[in-house]
């Protein structure tokens, strides 16, 4: 498989920088970010640099990781925690950090979980990518920065069976076509 370019760095930045500009007009003195393991880090990482740029605001960051994927592009439909936050969330307003959005069935599982497990006060959801076309479960987005096509993407953290995470743009696989 290869993989074709879709977003270069500076458009993610540029992307990340719009999400920043948002973010920050809504909370106004204390952020809280559940940062969705692993493919969220490096997005909530640069996020993070974006709105301190803008903004003096003490952030606060916790870490979960569920998964919801077998192997391969296809999910399992049922989400895992597999390494759970530790800290005290109860009546915090949260926002959740998450790579990318499709089926929609794990975000709205950690938005539940948030709420009714950890009894946070708030929960709202900003992903990097969207992609809505392959939605099975309705959630709300509150933060998007952009809407991918029907496509596997990979890089930027984003990866495939493990691969790709660490491409410093955002692409999709092909199929590698033999011409004989």
């Amino acid at each position: 498989m290869r993989v074709r370019k879709l977003l270069d760095k500076e458009e993610i930045l540029s992307i990340i920088r719009r999400l920043a500009k948002n973010i920050v007009n809504y909370y106004n003195s204390e952020l809280n970010l559940v940062v969705v393991l692993e493919g969220a880090r490096r997005f909530a990482l640069d996020l993070v640099d974006e709105i301190l740029k803008i903004k003096s605001i003490k952030i606060n960051i916790f870490y979960i990781k569920l998964s919801s994927y077998g192997s391969g592009t296809s999910s399992s439909g049922k989400v895992i925690v597999e390494k759970d936050i530790k800290e005290n969330l109860e009546g915090k307003d949260l926002l959740i950090v998450e790579d990318i959005v499709d089926t929609g069935i794990t975000i709205n599982f950690l938005r539940s979980y948030l709420l009714n497990n950890k009894k946070a006060g708030s929960v709202r959801i900003c992903t990097l990518l969207d992609k809505p076309s392959r939605r099975k479960v309705n959630v709300e987005l509150d933060y998007v920065g952009y809407e991918v096509p029907n496509k596997f993407v990979v890089g930027y953290g984003v990866d495939f069976d493990g691969k790709y995470r660490e491409l410093d743009y955002i692409g999709f696989l092909e199929q590698n076509v033999d011409k004989k």
